[in-house]
């Protein structure tokens, strides 16, 4: 366990839905956990904050650019560097080379990010 999520034994990862509230014994705090990832019977959580409950439609409209993992040139993408800096300081996407030669890819964040409640 850490600050931002935690790994989690369970009897069947098929039965644990994508998004939960977690309260370890511990320190008895509700937390709202989203799965990133699951390998057999272990699942890897996140744990929400507030900030990261929504995304504005902006947001998502630059990450639907980025559909997968591959690095996408920026010369393709829609020219918004404060859009870009706000995606690069949540972790939603990260930046290879500078200036004509920059490239953008989504990261395990920024996917997780797209399927969020858009902010209204």
């Amino acid at each position: 366990m850490s600050d931002d999520g935690a790994a989690l034994d369970v009897p069947d990862a098929s039965f644990v839905p994508n998004c939960f509230q977690l309260m370890t014994e511990r320190d008895r705090i509700v937390r709202t956990c989203r799965i990133v990832w699951i390998k057999q019977n272990r699942i890897g959580v996140e744990f929400e904050t507030k900030e990261q409950s929504a995304i504005t439609h902006r947001e998502r409209q630059f990450l639907q650019y980025l559909r997968d993992t591959n690095w996408q040139r920026a010369a393709s993408l829609p020219n918004s560097s404060k859009l870009i800096s706000k995606l690069l300081g949540n972790g939603w996407v990260e930046r290879r080379g500078e200036g004509n030669n920059a490239a953008y890819r989504i990261t395990s964040k920024g996917l997780a990010a797209k399927i969020r409640p858009v902010k209204i």
